[in-house]
């Protein structure tokens, strides 16, 4: 099950209070040798470390390559299912915002796929704005 943005942004802001709090510890400066208080603060830097990795994963893919990679291989998955355009039409949904910031025609192009898909990946890109995706168990 995967988590909320809300969810996430709720942990991500406790966990920033909680470093905070840490770092402002007036025994901390005091005895920064101290591994009573140098241990909890290494959990809490780990459990932060683990936070923005999922936070960096619900981002999904940031360069055009990362973009262009993801794309051809959920669409090289789909074609053993003939489910092609609907594949393109759920990457236009799901990385609607990164797909703005560089062009369909530049990531179709990257992946080495036919330029005539930037119509599907418009398409979920407009959907972007209605639905979200849901998480489904493989079939």
């Amino acid at each position: 099950m995967s988590e909320t943005e809300a969810e996430i942004d709720v942990q991500f802001t406790g966990m920033l209070w909680a470093v905070r709090k840490k770092m402002d510890d007036d025994r901390l400066l005091q005895a920064g040798r101290d591994a009573d208080l140098l241990e909890p603060m290494h959990e809490a830097l780990l459990e932060f470390g683990s936070l923005w990795a999922r936070l960096e994963a619900r981002n999904g893919p940031r360069t055009l390559d990362e973009l262009a990679d993801e794309l051809k291989r959920n669409y090289l998955a789909a074609e053993a299912r003939g489910e092609m355009a609907a594949s393109i039409h759920l990457f236009g949904i799901q990385y609607a915002r990164q797909l703005r910031e560089v062009t369909p025609e530049a990531v179709l192009a990257r992946a080495d796929m036919k330029a005539t898909y930037k119509t599907e990946l418009r398409k979920g890109m407009k959907l972007a704005e209605y639905v979200r995706i849901k998480e489904i168990e493989p079939k």
